[in-house]
């Protein structure tokens, strides 16, 4: 019984070429052979010719690659696919980037200038509170981690977080699995809908 992970992420080059056991694979031929219908295509890009080269592959595919994310280290280049295509997700990659004096606002923010909906940071970039101040602003929070047990699993199903960024997607399920239905891992969001539509605009905090 083969367990798969929910997302694969791929990285790209310029000439939309996937790098696969130290050689060059057409992405097509990459998607058909491993990702195929069975897991969610993430293709990372950190250049402008890969962007640029995703964009053109987007373009001559219609409407039929709707779950699909592009991902990438330079947020200003999710921008620049999801100003092209608006179907498919936006995901900024904070690993490499400071984000110790950034509030969960001003991360919100910057996602949203983006057009990004998930931030992935490290393990140790962000605290339980601010992985809740991000998420409670309808932002999505994925932590890059190092699982080599089950105590690594069940540390970041306490963190609050939504998403897990490992090669050992396994151990993960497991610790999910093991764990009653009735246990809480996020806090409650406090949302008001139409509220005194009269006083205040509608779906806002005020």
């Amino acid at each position: 019984k083969m367990v798969r992970p929910s997302t694969m992420i791929v990285e790209v080059d310029e000439d939309f070429t996937v790098l696969s056991g130290g050689e060059r694979v057409a992405f097509d031929e990459f998607r058909l052979t491993y990702i195929k219908s069975k897991m969610l295509p993430t293709v990372r890009v950190e250049s402008d010719g890969a962007a640029n080269a995703l964009i053109s592959y987007l373009n001559t595919r219609g409407y039929d690659f709707i779950d699909f994310s592009v991902v990438s280290t330079n947020p200003s280049l999710v921008k620049k696919v999801r100003d092209d295509r608006v179907s498919i997700r936006g995901i900024i990659d904070y690993t490499k980037t400071d984000v110790s004096n950034m509030s969960a606002g001003a991360i919100a923010n910057q996602m949203n200038a983006n057009r990004s909906i998930i931030g992935i940071f490290g393990e140790n970039q962000l605290d339980a509170e601010r992985i809740f101040g991000i998420q409670a602003r309808f932002k999505s929070v994925w932590i890059n981690k190092n699982v080599e047990n089950a105590h690594d699993a069940y540390e970041f199903i306490a963190s609050g977080a939504t998403g897990i960024i490992t090669d050992n997607f396994a151990t993960v399920y497991d610790a999910y699995n093991s764990i009653q239905d009735s246990t809480l891992s996020r806090g409650f969001y406090g949302i008001g809908h139409r509220g005194l539509s009269l006083s205040a605009g509608e779906n806002t905090l005020e």
